[in-house]
């Protein structure tokens, strides 16, 4: 029902049956949220992350759920560039902003690396320590934010 944009359907469901907060509903692993934030359907987004935050801890849960590649939806909205949703997420459980995914990259790492830089300051503001943003800012492999934005840039050159 996402993917066919019955939301309103897709709210029900949330709505009366948290364990579809945790759905994975396509083959890569997305979630409803998941969907909404990628698609940049903030209504949508608002909807549904109000209704897992109304769950409590089981809600914190559901941000947790990570796609076939290891991304939250913290992730996806770090990408999209959308401080608005990654406030949201990252309110809710701000230990989300360093989550790892299959590549050793968090949310706050993706938003550098891709020049979402609104969305960069949101993540920033939210690690706090000076030590937590260089952990947060270093994938598993210790490239860290400038080498691997030096590395796309030299594929431009």
């Amino acid at each position: 029902m996402a993917r066919e944009d019955k939301w309103d359907e897709v709210f029900n469901i949330y709505k009366w049956t948290p364990l579809a907060h945790k759905a994975k509903i396509t083959n890569s692993g997305d979630t409803a949220l998941h969907i909404a934030v990628s698609d940049d359907n903030e209504k949508r987004f608002e909807e549904l992350i109000t209704e897992i935050i109304s769950k409590g801890s089981e809600g914190k849960k559901a941000l947790k759920v990570k796609k076939e590649q290891g991304n939250t939806a913290l992730h996806a909205a770090a990408l999209m560039g959308s401080v608005r949703m990654c406030q949201r997420i990252a309110k809710v459980d701000p230990l989300l902003v360093g989550v790892r995914n299959e590549d050793g990259e968090t949310p706050f790492f993706l938003a550098a690396v891709h020049g979402k830089k609104e969305a960069f300051l949101c993540l920033l503001e939210v690690c706090g320590s000076k030590d937590t943003c260089e952990d947060y800012s270093r994938r598993n492999d210790g490239d860290t934010i400038l080498r691997s934005c030096c590395r796309s840039w030299r594929l431009f050159w």
